[in-house]
């Protein structure tokens, strides 16, 4: 199965979880962006995908400026 396309996903936050959408291209290496339910947008970085697994990273900046590490199934 390709992880090409959009996909929503819940975020578990020290504040509650917070749903979002993911989408995400392997073509040329796996890159994509994140967007809020809330319209904030960012774009992943140092992504990999292992099997069913994936990780990347976004820099956000609500409700402050943070770089985050993202794992998830």
């Amino acid at each position: 199965m390709s992880a090409d396309g959009t996909w929503k996903i819940v975020l578990n936050t020290p504040i509650g979880d917070r749903k979002a959408t993911l989408t995400l291209a392997t073509a040329g290496g796996l890159s994509g962006s994140m967007t809020s339910d809330e319209g904030n947008s960012t774009q992943i970085f140092d992504a990999s995908l292992s099997g069913d697994s994936i990780s990347f990273k976004a820099a956000v900046t609500n409700p402050m400026p943070l770089t985050l590490q993202f794992t998830g199934r």
